[in-house]
């Protein structure tokens, strides 16, 4: 018998679980206009259905696998280990698809806690296009986010990127865009102005001010999981959520967009500098010369010294 067919010998979840993603998916969509958010805003918001998601999916990870250990069977996520880690409740919060959500209504049919992961699942879509969408006139961003986020090897799509943003691409050879690669990729990771520093990141100068961390889901927890709510969480919600907007605020607000022309002023500074060193030290070197060739003996009073054999 198939694991499907031995938790739902007669369809009856498999119909439950519908009805549930009839009823998520016909709630209007998106939930508010992220395009008129600011960059902080629709960041916060994103960050908040991330920590949603991961305590909506502990609780989901935990109560089926009791159920599934009273019953003998050994529950993939926690059969070696006997518990829950946290990048295993990350990795299974981000990739569950509708299938593992249908396999775990089955083991354990609450429909609170499906209907809110299914619910938060649906509404990331709409995060995403947002983001892509901020993404579209900043090629050189969207490049860079590949390669520090999705782990990609771009290093040519940016070369042609820095050679189509630059004025001068005529009298920019390969190797002087690859001279430029280092200092890009120390001014993508260097933190955004003072304008994203924790400091400001309290004030009044974003549109709405960044909430506190909220209140437990409505739906009442086990003691493992209001513990896991008041600590991972929280820390998330206090540390996290302050490291993800400082690095993706400049990012999505188009400060990092700039960053190839400050890497070709840099350098442009560093061969500015090294032209004056040398100009000096070309200046300087019959100076020098003469000197090096002047001995003690040159000066007055020396003959004295050789005359008394000193």
């Amino acid at each position: 018998m198939s694991f499907e067919k031995s938790l739902d010998s007669t369809g009856t979840k498999k119909k439950e679980f519908a009805e549930i993603l009839d009823i998520v998916a016909a709630s209007p969509r998106p939930k508010t206009d992220y395009e008129w958010l600011s960059p902080v805003d629709f960041l916060g918001l994103d960050f908040l259905r991330r920590v949603l998601e991961v305590q909506t999916s502990y609780m989901l990870l935990l109560r089926s696998s009791a159920v599934m250990f009273r019953r003998g069977w050994q529950p993939a996520p926690i059969a070696e280990k006997g518990y829950l880690s946290l990048p295993e409740i990350l990795e299974w919060s981000q990739s569950v698809g509708m299938r593992e959500l249908y396999e775990t209504y089955c083991t354990y049919p609450h429909r609170g806690l499906i209907t809110l992961l299914t619910d938060l699942k649906l509404e990331k879509s709409f995060f995403d296009n947002e983001f892509a969408a901020r993404m579209e006139d900043k090629p050189f961003t969207s490049e860079m986010i590949l390669i520090d986020w999705s782990r990609l090897d771009r290093e040519a799509e940016i070369a042609t990127v820095i050679k189509n943003k630059s004025r001068w691409s005529f009298r920019q050879s390969n190797d002087d865009i690859k001279s430029q690669l280092g200092a890009i990729g120390e001014l993508w990771r260097k933190p955004g102005s003072d304008f994203w520093s924790p400091q400001s990141m309290s004030g009044a100068e974003f549109s709405t001010p960044l909430p506190e961390f909220p209140g437990a889901p409505y739906i009442e927890m086990l003691p493992p999981e209001k513990e896991f709510w008041e600590g991972p969480m929280a820390r998330a919600w206090r540390d996290g959520k302050m490291a993800f907007l400082r690095e993706a605020v400049p990012v999505l607000s188009g400060e990092k967009e700039h960053i190839p022309e400050q890497a070709r002023s840099h350098r442009r500074n560093e061969w500015e500098t090294m032209a004056r060193q040398q100009r000096i030290l070309d200046e300087w070197a019959p100076d020098i010369e003469s000197d090096l060739h002047t001995s003690r003996f040159d000066q007055p009073g020396a003959s004295f010294f050789i005359c008394a054999g000193v």
